[in-house]
C-alpha cells in the first residue's frame, strides 16, 4: 500500500482498469483516469440462421474463482457448456464430474480467431461475486474481443461491472438468472446484434489510443 501511494503520488498520469480502482488512487494523485480493455478488431457480423446456435461458450483460465453452483445448475438443465482454456489444479476435481454429461466440453486453449463460435448463442463469465477480488472488477479482457464477433456476454451481477444493454451484457444473481438469459439469447442472438456493434462504438484500440495521449 505504501509503494502504491508513493507511485501514484509521483506519477504525473495515472491510469487504471475499473471504476473502484480509480476512486482509490484518485486519493493520492487526482490526474486518475480509467482505461479499459479494448476490441482487438472491428464489429464483424456473424453467420444467420445458417447454423442452429444452441452452445453456450466459457473462454478463460479456469479456475476457483468462478461459481461452480451456477454452472452446475446450468449443465443439469442439459445446456451445452463449451469451456476453452488452461484447467487450474483445484478446479480438476469439478471440471472431470462435467465429463459424465453429453452436455460438457472441454477444449484445449486457444485464440479467439482460432475458436469455433458459429454454434455459440452466447459466452458466461460466472464469477464468484462473492471474492474479493471481483468487487474490483469492471469489465474482463476477453468481454471486448467476443463481441466484436457478435456474441453477447452472460456475466455474474458483480458490483462494479460496466454499465450496458441487457442485450448486450446480462447480469445474473440467480442460478435461474443464467439460465433464463441463455433461453433469452438462443431465440434472440440475431436480433442483439444491432446493440452490439452500437456498445462496441469508443472501444476499439483506437479509442483508447486517443484517450491515453490526450492524458499524457
Amino acid at each position: 500500500h505504501k509503494q502504491l501511494k508513493a507511485t501514484c503520488e509521483k506519477s504525473d498520469t495515472v491510469f487504471t482498469v475499473s471504476y473502484p480502482l480509480c476512486d482509490a488512487l484518485k486519493k493520492f494523485n487526482e490526474n486518475t483516469h480509467l482505461l479499459l480493455p479494448w476490441a482487438g478488431k472491428h464489429y464483424s457480423a456473424p453467420s444467420q440462421g445458417r447454423t442452429k446456435r444452441d452452445t453456450v461458450l466459457y473462454w478463460g483460465y479456469i479456475d476457483d474463482r468462478i461459481d461452480w453452483s451456477a454452472t452446475d445448475y446450468l449443465v443439469r438443465n442439459n445446456v451445452k457448456l463449451r469451456f476453452v482454456g488452461s484447467v487450474h489444479p483445484m478446479a480438476q476435481k469439478k471440471i472431470e464430474s462435467y465429463k459424465d454429461y453429453d452436455n460438457f466440453e472441454l477444449v484445449a486453449p486457444t485464440s479467439i480467431e482460432a475458436l469455433s463460435l458459429d454454434d455459440v448463442m452466447c459466452s458466461i463469465l460466472p464469477y464468484d461475486p462473492t471474492r474479493n477480488e471481483m468487487k474490483a472488477v469492471t469489465v474482463n479482457n476477453r468481454v471486448f474481443q467476443l463481441l466484436s464477433y457478435g456474441i453477447p456476454l452472460v456475466y455474474a451481477d458483480l458490483p462494479s461491472l460496466i454499465n450496458a444493454p441487457s442485450t448486450v451484457i446480462t447480469k445474473c444473481k440467480t442460478n435461474a438468472d443464467y439460465l433464463d438469459a441463455i433461453e433469452y439469447f438462443s431465440f434472440h442472438f440475431d436480433l442483439c446484434q444491432v446493440e452490439i456493434e452500437k456498445f462496441l462504438e469508443g472501444h476499439y484500440a483506437e479509442s483508447r489510443y486517443h484517450d491515453l495521449f490526450e492524458k499524457v
